[in-house]
């Protein structure tokens, strides 16, 4: 079986060998990513999923890829090398590879993963270790530059993207697979043999190290007997500090191999056995002592300007805050924190007047006179925002702001005066353009407000010393943790507006943060670690889920509740659809009533509970609503979703079809052009969840009286390219998925927009009422108002004419401790912590 998922890999290469050229940008170094990328699956073939390995492997490529850039900048500082001639008839395929090139480093792997690569955002989030809403916004960004350097719109953009020229390694694909294989299996059969020739020096060793240890703990125990105050003595490393610290070695020890620890293993009936013995051990551990534990992967840097990693942003966000944060309880709204209200504009709403908080204060730090920390003001914001001018980091998102932030050298002062301070406790932005959202468009920048004593204290190792105006402060980093306690200078906050469903209603009023320690433990290894108490919650992999259930439906055995566990189901905005092709004369548009009554009943037909629990599980629920419930507080109702025959078969004949069965199958006849409707769906890939939705798709067109054939395409190129390209042609329905940005409107919205031309679909009224939903970004105005109203009518055209269905939305499952509440937005793990609670509160 082992090698049968390596040779499912061998089978993604091509795939591999794009990303990692696009990435890399050469040849020769694109060979070294590949090369080392099959040296990781060799040494992890029990971890490389059976169904679909290319997720799986496009992170193992993207790690490898990342790693030896970051390589490559250190120690050669390098210029790409020249690469063959591209053929002559791929004008646009040159066109669109050189100006992704001259993309920022950040965009374009966003783009090289979800447009080239074929991954959904959510699976490009997990390989470039940054949120879903990080890549939505990234991968927006591009495709924005892209549009104005080609003079393309998006279709063409995409196609160009699908068939972007991509030389030959050495010797041609086919052979350089062989070559690729066969030095991954000789490396790891050199691993194996090195590590039995290292055993026996391993085992003298660790004799001889098991002796010292035992000198050196008896002279110890003499000494501390003779010499030991608890009063006078600090110990900062503790038995689990330790454990971690190991566990941290074994971690970075595999990720030399280029990839982190999969996502989900498969531990099987092994798994659920150690669970259990760690669970009769958990109870008292689990009883709790307030401190709230979260498991993160990977923190790059704790200095504001030069973070990247997701897991950074939640530790930077503990102790600096920004001028304004999104409501952790309604996802299309932000408040104020360090600013007192909301932006006010003048001159045309080209000029941004943002007012500030009076009683805000940073620590007490050395950095300051005195050690006494400050008040924050206006000045320390322009400080701030200036010294995120000089990041790349923040280039793009500035540039689209501020006034004269992307410009030649010559424009500086003309920057740097595009913010100012007023007075005290005010700051003016100009605008490169209008921006009404200013305030959410501030809060997706996570522009953190710091001190210029900090920055000039300490310099280079700013990332050590957080000096910040946040709810937390950090107390202790070991080598596996971070350890946050409250700020005890920490303003009056508290918490406000707590909608009446909310779990921590009934702490409406308290003083902000509800929690007074937080321990973010580094590698954790979930589940496991929580029924150990490492952990207050964790995430939960597929093997693992079952021995918590009872009798396998979606809720926690009384067995584990008595253990002080409690199960959470976040809803994720990925979601899974079929789409028509609007343009196409025998199922869109120009086919009139009768093509509009096969998309309603293929959609009214389709068994979503089906396809769900054979794809999902427990890990997605079926819908027929273009919402995913929580996005807005106006949820809609769910309809059917286990698949209505009946009704299907009659909005058939109700619009002229003449419906009879031969043998076991149904036949439905145009009468117009007597025959039988023929219809073709596209496949994305041979994926499980693709495969099942074409057999659902073909059983269904058989129980309607519809002929429905599946095809899958060659790969995800050619799937783009025939998406892209067949308006009137023989694909008539397409396997198609969307994942939303996690906790950006924007990105819940761009379904419904026909700038993305999702399923090709035009409507008068439909795209006068789109822009409208521009609305939903000012929560309480007039304008939200009518994007509610817009919304619905859209929503309403949408099921009408079925230009798309939704079969299903996947969601995330965690494990905690029976006192955790948080609030229950959707998929938004970006959820302050000052926001949760342990039922400890002042």
């Amino acid at each position: 079986m082992a090698n049968e998922n390596l040779d499912r890999c061998a089978q993604c290469a091509e795939r591999a060998w794009r990303l990692a050229y696009t990435l890399m940008r050469n040849v020769h170094d694109a060979e070294d990513v590949v090369q080392e990328s099959f040296v990781v699956a060799a040494r992890r073939r029990d971890r490389i999923p059976t169904d679909d390995p290319w997720p799986w492997f496009a992170t193992v490529v993207t790690n490898v890829a990342r790693n030896a850039r970051r390589s490559r900048r250190k120690h050669m500082h390098d210029e790409p090398r020249d690469v063959p001639a591209p053929p002559a008839n791929t004008e646009l395929s040159v066109l669109v590879a050189d100006a992704l090139a001259q993309l920022p480093e950040h965009e374009r792997d966003a783009l090289a993963c979800t447009s080239l690569s074929g991954l959904t955002h959510e699976q490009a989030a997990e390989a470039l270790g940054v949120p879903v809403g990080t890549v939505s916004t990234r991968v927006r960004g591009g495709y924005a530059k892209l549009r104005e350097k080609l003079g393309k719109d998006d279709k063409e953009v995409a196609l160009g993207i699908g068939i972007i020229f991509v030389p030959q390694p050495t010797g041609g694909i086919e052979s350089s697979v062989e070559r690729w294989v066969e030095v991954a299996g000789g490396r790891v059969s050199d691993d194996l043999a090195i590590k039995g020739e290292g055993m026996k020096t391993k085992v003298v060793v660790a004799m001889f190290a098991v002796i010292v240890v035992l000198l050196l703990t008896w002279v110890g125990v003499v000494w501390l007997e003779d010499n030991y105050n608890p009063a006078e003595q600090d110990w900062a490393l503790t038995e689990r500090d330790s454990n971690f610290r190991d566990a941290r070695r074994e971690s970075d020890a595999s990720e030399q191999d280029g990839v982190r620890p999969a996502a989900n293993g498969h531990a099987g009936e092994e798994q659920a056995d150690a669970n259990r013995r760690s669970a009769d051990t958990a109870t008292e551990s689990l009883g709790g002592d307030g401190v709230l534990r979260v498991g993160v992967n990977h923190i790059d840097s704790l200095d504001p300007q030069l973070a990247e990693a997701s897991d950074a942003g939640v530790c930077i966000s503990m102790s600096y805050e920004t001028l304004y944060e999104f409501d952790p309880f309604l996802l299309t709204s932000v408040r104020p924190l360090i600013a007192s209200g909301p932006v006010r504009f003048r001159n045309d709403e080209t000029t941004a007047i943002i007012n500030l908080r009076s009683d805000v204060k940073f620590f007490d730090d050395p950095c300051f006179p005195g050690g006494r920390g400050r008040g924050l003001t206006a000045d320390d914001v322009v400080f701030s925002l200036r010294r995120c001018l000089e990041s790349e980091k923040y280039a793009v998102t500035l540039g689209r702001l501020l006034r004269g932030s992307i410009r030649p050298e010559t424009e500086e002062e003309h920057v740097r005066n595009s913010v100012v301070a007023l007075d005290r406790y005010t700051v003016q932005l100009e605008l490169s353009e209008p921006c009404p959202d200013l305030a959410f468009a501030l809060s997706r920048a996570s522009l953190s407000i710091i001190p210029h004593e900090a920055v000039e204290y300490y310099g280079v190792k700013l990332s050590e010393h957080m000096v910040g105006t946040g709810p937390f402060k950090l107390v202790d980093r070991t080598v596996g943790s971070l350890r946050f306690m409250r700020n005890p200078d920490y303003r009056d906050v508290r918490l406000e507006d707590v909608p009446r469903n909310s779990p921590l209603k009934h702490l409406e009023g308290r003083r902000l943060p509800l929690i007074d320690e937080v321990e973010l433990v580094l590698d954790s290894s979930g589940v496991q670690q929580l029924l150990q108490g490492g952990l207050s919650i964790a995430s939960i992999k597929r093997d693992e889920l079952e021995p918590l259930l009872i009798n396998g439906k979606l809720e926690l055995s009384e067995e584990w509740k008595a253990k002080g566990l409690k199960l959470f189901a976040q809803v994720d905005n990925t979601s899974h659809l079929v789409e028509f092709n609007m343009l196409n004369e025998t199922i869109g548009t120009p086919g009139g009533e009768k093509a509009r009554a096969m998309r309603r009943a293929l959609s009214v037909g389709f068994d979503r509970k089906t396809w769900t629990e054979s794809v999902l599980g427990h890990y997605g629920f079926a819908s027929s609503s273009m919402i995913a419930p929580g996005v807005l507080i106006e949820d809609k109702e769910q309809g059917a979703v286990d698949g209505d025959i009946e009704l299907a078969r009659r909005i058939l004949a109700d619009a002229g079809f003449l419906l009879h069965m031969d043998g076991e199958d149904w036949v439905a006849i145009d009468p117009d052009k007597g025959d039988q409707p023929s219809l073709t769906i596209l496949l994305r890939g041979s994926d499980t969840s693709s495969v099942r939705k074409g057999e659902e798709m073909a059983a269904l067109g058989r129980r309607i009286g519809l002929v429905i054939e599946v095809q899958e395409p060659e790969d995800w190129p050619a799937f783009v390219r025939r998406r892209a390209l067949e308006k009137d042609g023989k694909t008539q329905i397409f396997d198609m998925g969307w994942a939303g940005g996690a906790s950006d409107p924007a990105g819940r919205f761009e379904l419904y927009t026909s700038t993305h031309d999702l399923s090709l679909f035009r409507n008068e009224r439909y795209d006068r009422l789109v822009p409208r939903l521009e609305g939903l970004r000012s929560p309480g105005s007039h304008e939200y108002r009518e994007a509610v109203d817009a919304l619905s009518e859209i929503i309403k055209i949408l099921e009408d004419e079925v230009p798309v269905f939704t079969i299903a939305y996947s969601r995330r499952l965690a494990l905690a401790r029976a006192d955790l509440e948080r609030p229950s937005l959707p998929a938004n793990y970006d959820t302050h912590f000052k926001y949760w609670s342990l039922g400890k509160t002042e």
